[in-house]
Formats: structure tokens, C-alpha cells, sequence
């Protein structure tokens, strides 16, 4: 008889391959019905993932829909070269940044520059560019590896703070608000986001300031 952990394991192996599926019936050109069992699965940790972040927690409803609809609408970008959770991982961290450079710019009033990417299961961010060369745009290519590939490899905390200082351009106190970590916190795992990231980055972004 199996263990119950065993069963567990079996259960979610047999949920992550019908989401699999799903997916390649829609890459496939099903209707837009095979994406339940996609939308069942995902609704309620995305909605739990929004509702952790502090500033938009009253949003996280509306916040999961608009990543649900990402991810429908974006399908056919998921190459099955990562786990399908990382890709949407990424597209709702996206979803999120966006939010706050929304609520941040209605703050300043100013008009929000939104973070017009498109999201790969590496993780790249694909920074839209008017008239990109194809040198420019293999440089923006390389650049946006290399920083993905040093912010993956910060603390959660500190990640979370250098990305939104570098890639949603959020002042420190604006970090301390939509975040909920201390003023001083923030400037701390920023300083030290510099130390490290400094001598892995300085050859790509020699004007980066944070």
C-alpha cells in the first residue's frame, strides 16, 4: 500500500502532466476551454502570491486575472525548456512591477512607462526597443541575461529591492512602502546588492545607479 506521501507525489505528478497538456492542446490551436484546467490550477496561488505583496494586496483578485490572461494570451512563448511554474512565475512577478509602477506614478502624478516585456521560461526580460539594430538587440539580449542571471542568485529580500530600484526605477522609500520592509532595511540590502553585483555587472551597465 503506498505511503501517503507517495500518493501525494503521484497526485501532483498526474496534475502537472494534465497541465502540460493543456498547454500543448492550446499551442496546438484548441480553444480557449482547454485552458481551465491551467486556470483552476493557477488562480489560487496567484491570487495567495499577490496577496503577500503589501501595497496591492487589495488588488489580488484583478492581479491573478490579468496574469491568468498573460499567461492564455503568451502560450505559445512556454518552450518546456524550465517548469512551466517558473515561466508563470516570471510573467506574474512581471504583472506585479507593473502594478507598482502604476500606483507609484498615479502617486507622483506622472504617467507610468510600463515594463513592456515579454517573459521566456529562462526568465529573460525582452525590453521593447523602437528601431533595434541587430547588434542592439543582441546586446540588449546579453545584458538582460547577465542581470537576470545575478539577480537570481541574490536573497529573496534583497532581489525583491534590487529589482524594483533598477527595473521599476522605485525610490527607497517606495520600496519601504510597497514592500513593508524598513527604510533602513531597504538602504542595507541595497548597499549590499551593490557590493555584489558591481563586479558582475559594471561591464554591462557601467551608468547603473542604485
Amino acid at each position: 500500500m503506498p505511503s501517503d506521501s507517495g500518493h501525494q507525489a503521484a497526485t501532483a505528478s498526474q496534475e502537472d502532466e494534465e497541465i502540460l497538456a493543456a498547454v500543448r492542446s492550446l499551442q496546438a490551436g484548441a480553444g480557449s476551454e482547454a485552458f481551465a484546467p491551467i486556470a483552476r490550477r493557477l488562480l489560487r496561488p496567484l491570487t495567495t502570491f499577490f496577496a503577500n505583496r503589501p501595497a496591492l494586496k487589495e488588488q489580488a483578485d484583478d492581479l491573478a486575472q490579468d496574469t491568468l490572461l498573460r499567461v492564455y494570451t503568451k502560450i505559445d512563448q512556454y518552450r518546456f525548456e524550465a517548469a512551466f511554474s517558473t515561466w508563470v512565475r516570471q510573467i506574474a512577478e512581471n504583472v506585479w512591477k507593473n502594478a507598482v509602477r502604476d500606483l507609484q506614478a498615479a502617486k507622483r502624478g506622472a504617467p507610468a512607462e510600463a515594463l513592456d516585456s515579454a517573459e521566456d521560461e529562462t526568465g529573460s526580460l525582452k525590453v521593447a526597443d523602437p528601431a533595434p539594430t541587430p547588434e542592439a538587440r543582441a546586446l540588449a539580449a546579453e545584458r538582460t541575461r547577465v542581470l537576470r542571471s545575478a539577480l537570481d542568485r541574490l536573497p529573496e529580500g534583497m532581489r525583491l529591492c534590487t529589482e524594483l530600484r533598477l527595473v521599476s526605477d522605485l525610490k527607497y522609500r517606495e520600496i519601504s512602502e510597497v514592500t513593508g520592509i524598513g527604510l533602513d532595511t531597504v538602504r542595507s540590502q541595497l548597499f549590499e546588492a551593490r557590493k555584489r553585483l558591481k563586479p558582475v555587472l559594471e561591464q554591462y551597465f557601467q551608468d547603473m545607479d542604485f
